[in-house]
């Protein structure tokens, strides 16, 4: 008996940007269980040919949630001491 799996939709990255030297954090839309979503995932360099690939450590969120997380990004901004550039932020 062979099972038939529909391959994943491919992602279409909307912004890329450095986490930290070696990790980047890429904002995709794709689907998920036939559903859109956007997701943020943090992608890092495969060891046998440094091809960025994503980690499990992400976030997915549905379309209509995009509203509430453009929010939390602006109180998180609000909220913090000053407004960290890549130059002046304390990258772990």
């Amino acid at each position: 008996m062979s099972v038939s799996a529909t391959p994943p939709a491919a992602a279409t990255v909307v912004y890329e940007f450095a986490k930290n030297g070696r990790e980047r954090i890429r904002a995709t839309l794709t689907e998920y269980n036939g559903h859109p979503v956007a997701d943020l995932r943090v992608h890092a360099p495969r060891r046998a040919d440094g091809v960025f690939v994503p980690t499990p450590k992400g976030l997915t969120v549905s379309l209509a949630s995009l509203p509430e997380l453009e929010n939390a990004v602006r109180a998180l901004r609000a909220a913090a001491p000053e407004s960290p550039t890549p130059e002046t932020q304390n990258v772990r």
